[in-house]
């Protein structure tokens, strides 16, 4: 039996794996459980374990990473039973261009944030056509392309800014326990973290230059029934 503490899924060997339920907004709602699922690719689900997702409804798999990633790492859930897979390549190639120029990564959040809209908005939109179904939405970390959706999704629901970032931010103390990372190199070490002015800084971003999570979405071209079916589906 695969046990739970705070929202968090206790796994073999798989880190970072949290659902996104029983979260409360500003208006008094509360998210869905089990609905949406966040997570982490580098390790991988054990046959209990996949069972354990599933019957917990998980039919849709979202895969944010780019594709080396994916050879080296596949999706824990990839091919069990029915349920579909799609790969939405979120960062492109604008990672390896750029990451030796990040003063940390509330620069990569923002170019994602600006950069990779064609990209957040085929992500919502398979969300939105698999409103009914539970999804288990990942990059390799579960952290920094995840982190992103996240917010969006958290923000535009009106979870309080303060629980936002500490969902964000609490990603590193789950994963420091990965066996990988005792063996990082050093100048990669920082991309480790999540700090919680990184998701700050890209939340500060989202408002000043968008009006915010609503107005984003619209932005990037999703329609007002489609906004309404992504709300609906994240809330009970």
């Amino acid at each position: 039996m695969v046990q739970e503490k705070n929202n968090v899924f206790i796994l073999e060997n798989l880190y970072n794996v949290r659902h996104l339920g029983d979260i409360k907004t500003l208006n008094g709602e509360v998210t869905k459980k089990y609905k949406y699922i966040r997570g982490s690719a580098k390790g991988s689900l054990n046959d209990e374990e996949k069972a354990h997702f599933y019957n917990l409804g998980t039919r849709v798999i979202v895969d944010l990473r780019y594709t080396n990633e994916i050879t080296k790492s596949p999706s824990p859930l990839r091919d069990y039973e029915d349920t579909k897979y799609y790969h939405v390549d979120m960062m492109g190639e604008f990672w390896q261009m750029r990451e030796k120029g990040y003063a940390d990564l509330s620069d990569l959040y923002i170019d994602l944030l600006d950069d990779s809209q064609a990209k957040i908005k085929e992500v919502f939109k398979i969300f939105i056509n698999h409103k009914d179904e539970g999804i288990y939405f990942h990059c390799t970390a579960g952290k920094d392309r995840t982190g992103i959706i996240v917010m969006l999704m958290l923000s535009l629901i009106n979870v309080p800014h303060q629980v936002i970032v500490d969902n964000y931010s609490e990603s590193y103390e789950h994963n420091r326990h990965r066996p990988g990372y005792k063996f990082m190199k050093e100048e990669w070490i920082r991309f480790t973290w999540s700090k919680p002015e990184y998701i700050e800084k890209a939340i500060k971003h989202l408002n000043d230059k968008y009006g915010g999570s609503l107005k984003y979405l619209e932005h990037i071209g999703l329609t007002n029934e489609e906004i309404n079916t992504l709300k609906a589906s994240l809330l009970q």
